[in-house]
């Protein structure tokens, strides 16, 4: 759902311009940074993002 809505902000958004094969991918350096916690969700095999650390 996080990138759906991002795509609804920025039609135009590509993980791959930011040098990410998958947007999954991105979600997981985001994680190793400390941007985002994230959630395994174990049903849709997806991530649930439990916070994010914003900088204006």
């Amino acid at each position: 759902m996080v990138k759906q809505a991002l795509k609804r902000r920025k039609p135009g958004f590509s993980e791959s311009y930011h040098g990410y094969k998958t947007f999954k991918h991105l979600l997981e350096d985001a994680k190793a940074r400390g941007m985002l916690e994230l959630e395994f969700d174990k049903k849709s095999g997806g991530y649930i993002v439990k916070s994010a650390q914003l900088d204006d």
